[in-house]
């Protein structure tokens, strides 16, 4: 609009010069026509006053061309005058177009004609005869008659220019919506995929550049949406993956602050939060205030994750966390990390309590089988000795030392068979393949190949057995090896004039043995180590019987063997009761 606005008027300016320029030309040429005229019909009669044919021949001239003429003399006098008494007018000679006349031959002005009221356009020219001045012609135009012809002009080019900008404005809106709607779709999507919308895509697409960078948009929000998904899966997947650990695994950034935590390290802390992410470390520390047993944890991880990154490398230590038998033993790892953006310290979390435990069972196994080996043979060597030092010639103390040495001989053999049978046991190399087997009479057999034993301590032996008979899943060699030593253990262990009792009990699909008796009992504190290798209640009165600490760990793995469960009830000075249950048999 400013350059059409600046173009109008450059050009009405120029066609008012243009306008001008030719009224002037055409006024020179009535003059040129009019000075041949004047020259040759009226130079002499310039110095007296106008005649009537002088001034009709400008009147004649004037009516048809429409412009005002006049004939002034050198001094000034108007000799005739196309519109008026020539006699009337007064002097001309100060006029500035006769000024300009007289004194460049030629001259041309635009003033307020007092004689017309109106204004004029003049163009004046000397009459000359030789090198003498006779007079001036004078030819003027109304300048209403040219801004008439100016306004005309004017209207046409405003008009013009009004359409130019008319047609410029519509021009430039197709052409500014065809670039504009593109770029406001490309603004819209690219939003949408900051804002994590990867299915928007641009959907005005022009066969020009902006249309090519359309494409290229919305290709890229395809492979945006392809990698994200990708990631989002394996960040899925890796989550999934540490959640479901059992190690500890802690993710802090560099101001400490939990970046991922796992339900297995929240566990294994003791921490009193369910979520933790977002969550300081020190505040977690504070969090602890009142909580037994859970402290310790969480307090040692701080520590352990400034050392690692102060060190930047790996460092690990052994945390107890809880008390008494809720102890657990946890190692813990803390590895400084450095990513683009992140970086932090990862810290895993694992719970060694159950292998800490078997390094102190194999190495309780180890002293106790060193010192179930050395105890025997010690009493045996002893006994070689004094038999070797002359104890020998008396026979009955010969014979005594003998069948000591023979009952430590058979204490080692049911020790090494004992230890060897749980070796095959542990190794599956005795293979326990489980089927039907009729418990009934299996317990019958177990309970005859013990009678003399219970008559020999003077037991009451009750079998609740009943009749009918039922099966379960198992391997008889391994039950008969379970009744054996649950049988022998009742024996051993009750006092004379005690009761023995063997039941047998359905319980939902489980087949349930019952081995109870009125013994000496077994301790609250002991019950849950019972079925440990060598762990003996009373050590003295079970070598003293003859025990080896073993059976009823060999009872365990048995029934284990055959996907079955043991148990233990006992009372000090009451007598226990040991149970086993196995899958029953179900018989059509």
């Amino acid at each position: 609009m400013v350059a059409s606005a600046a173009m109008v008027w450059l050009v009405n300016d120029k066609v008012q010069e243009i306008l001008v320029d030719e009224v002037v030309s055409s006024l020179q040429e009535k003059i040129a026509l009019l000075s041949p005229t004047g020259h040759h019909a009226f130079a002499l009669e310039l110095a007296p006053a106008a005649t009537d044919e002088i001034q009709n021949t400008i009147r004649s001239f004037a009516e048809g061309s429409h412009a005002r003429i006049t004939l002034i003399r050198a001094d000034g006098v108007v000799v005739a005058e196309s519109h008026a008494d020539p006699q009337r007018l007064e002097n001309h000679w100060e006029r500035p177009e006769v000024q300009g006349a007289l004194l460049n031959n030629f001259a041309t002005n635009q003033r307020h004609s007092r004689t017309l009221s109106e204004d004029m356009l003049y163009v004046a020219k000397a009459l000359r005869s030789g090198d003498r001045v006779e007079g001036v012609v004078r030819v003027g135009v109304p300048v209403r008659r040219l801004n008439e012809r100016l306004d005309s002009v004017a209207r046409l080019v405003v008009a013009a220019g009004i359409v130019g900008v008319l047609i410029a404005l519509l021009t430039g809106f197709i052409l500014a919506r065809r670039v504009t709607v593109p770029i406001r779709e490309m603004v819209g999507a690219a939003d949408a995929l900051q804002r994590g919308d990867y299915s928007a895509r641009v959907k005005s697409l022009p066969g020009d550049e902006l249309g090519r960078l359309g494409e290229t948009l919305n290709r890229l929000g395809e492979e945006l949406t392809g990698r994200i998904a990708t990631i989002s899966q394996e960040r899925a997947q890796l989550k999934a993956m540490l959640a479901g650990l059992v190690e500890g695994i802690i993710a802090v950034d560099d101001d400490n602050r939990v970046m991922f935590c796992n339900r297995a390290a929240i566990s294994l802390l003791r921490s009193p939060f369910d979520d933790v992410a977002g969550k300081s470390l020190r505040d977690l520390v504070s969090g602890y205030s009142g909580i037994s047993g859970g402290s310790v944890g969480m307090r040692d991880i701080l520590p352990l994750v400034t050392r690692a990154r102060l060190q930047m490398e790996l460092v690990q230590e052994e945390l107890v966390v809880g008390e008494g038998e809720q102890a657990h033993c946890l190692e813990t790892k803390a590895t400084p990390f450095k990513g683009d953006q992140t970086s932090g310290v990862i810290v895993m979390v694992h719970d060694v309590t159950g292998l800490r435990r078997l390094e102190r069972i194999r190495q309780d196994f180890v002293a106790n089988v060193s010192h179930e080996l050395k105890t025997p043979l010690t009493s045996i060597k002893g006994y070689v000795e004094t038999l070797l030092a002359g104890a020998l010639d008396d026979r009955a103390i010969a014979i005594r030392f003998l069948e000591k040495i023979d009952r430590n001989v058979t204490r080692l053999v049911n020790l090494v068979q004992d230890i060897l049978s749980l070796a095959r046991i542990e190794n599956q190399e005795e293979l326990i393949k489980p089927a039907p087997v009729d418990i009934f009479s299996l317990v019958r057999s177990v309970l005859s190949r013990h009678e003399d034993d219970f008559v020999q301590k003077k037991l009451t032996l009750r079998a609740e057995i009943g009749h009918a008979g039922f099966a379960v899943f198992g391997d008889r060699e391994a039950l008969v090896q379970v009744m054996d030593n649950l049988v022998s253990n009742a024996v051993k262990y009750t006092p004379a004039g005690g009761h023995v009792t063997v039941s047998l009990k359905r319980v939902g699909t489980q087949g349930r043995i019952e081995v109870t008796d009125t013994g000496i009992g077994i301790p609250r504190e002991d019950l849950d180590r019972i079925f440990e290798r060598f762990y003996r209640v009373d050590k003295a009165r079970s070598r003293e019987l003859g025990g080896t600490g073993l059976g009823l760990s060999i009872v365990k793995h048995l029934v284990a063997g055959m996907n079955g469960r043991v148990g233990v009830e006992s009372e000090v000075g009451v007598g226990s009761r040991f149970w086993v249950e196995l899958d029953l048999v179900h018989q059509a």
